[in-house]
């Protein structure tokens, strides 16, 4: 669904709206040496599973090594998240 990939606001909107967003930058948590990282893969859509693949392969490794550019951080549209290892059902903040 569009509004999967949207934001919603600006907070004091009225009426409040949805902003579909055009590119599907979908963000992968990336827990580090140097802490958590968000970094996201550009663009999904046009993306092959094996594209997709190495890109993840490319931003875990950067990140692993500190390496990651601000590119590889801006622009994230829709986030992953494996929150289940900390122990928690319910992931509101």
């Amino acid at each position: 669904h569009p509004k999967i990939n949207s934001k919603f606001g600006p907070a004091d909107a009225n009426p409040p709206y949805y902003t579909v967003v055009g590119s599907h930058n979908i963000s992968i948590a990336i827990d580090t040496p140097h802490g958590l990282v968000v970094p996201n893969v550009k663009d999904v859509a046009n993306l092959s599973i094996i594209d997709i693949q190495k890109e993840i392969r490319r931003l875990a490794a950067d990140a692993m090594e500190n390496k990651l550019k601000i590119s590889d951080i801006q622009g994230g549209t829709i986030t992953l998240s494996n929150i289940g290892v900390i122990g928690t059902k319910d992931p509101r903040p």
